[in-house]
């Protein structure tokens, strides 16, 4: 977070949420997310170590068609984001999309305290250049 000194106020502007790659390595850090209960709540069931790198493994490499992104406050690991192609992505999802340049994106925080310090809004917006960049 930076600070500006203006009349003797000290103002935080948040630093950028930006996005890098997913890698095998974070692979762990990922399973120690899922299991808490903010984010167990909604990726469910929560899977095996075993079962999170058979599925999550593809998504950390380069032109796969799903692609996973650790989110970063600063230098600060505080989230996940993934874009998958949302047509014939099987589960009882997205049955009736034909496009198949359309995308889902899903996201989560890591910490549920930091809400505030990594606004929803701030993250959303960031999260479109991931978007965008992957549908082309």
């Amino acid at each position: 977070m930076q600070f500006t000194n203006r009349n003797s106020q000290i103002t935080p502007h948040p630093s950028p949420v930006t996005f890098r790659p997913l890698t095998p390595d974070d692979l762990p850090k990922l399973y120690v997310w899922l299991q808490r209960p903010h984010v167990a709540e909604w990726w469910s069931p929560t899977p095996a170590f075993e079962e999170l790198v058979e599925a999550f493994t593809p998504l950390t490499r380069p032109g796969h068609r799903d692609q996973g992104y650790i989110a970063l406050d600063g230098a600060r690991e505080v989230g996940y984001i993934q874009s998958y192609v949302v047509k014939d992505c099987g589960g009882g999802w997205w049955e009736e999309e034909q496009d198949p340049g359309a995308r889902g994106i899903d996201q989560f925080l890591a910490d549920e305290t930091r809400w505030a310090a990594v606004s929803v809004p701030r993250w959303s917006v960031r999260s479109w250049p991931v978007y965008s960049r992957i549908r082309r």
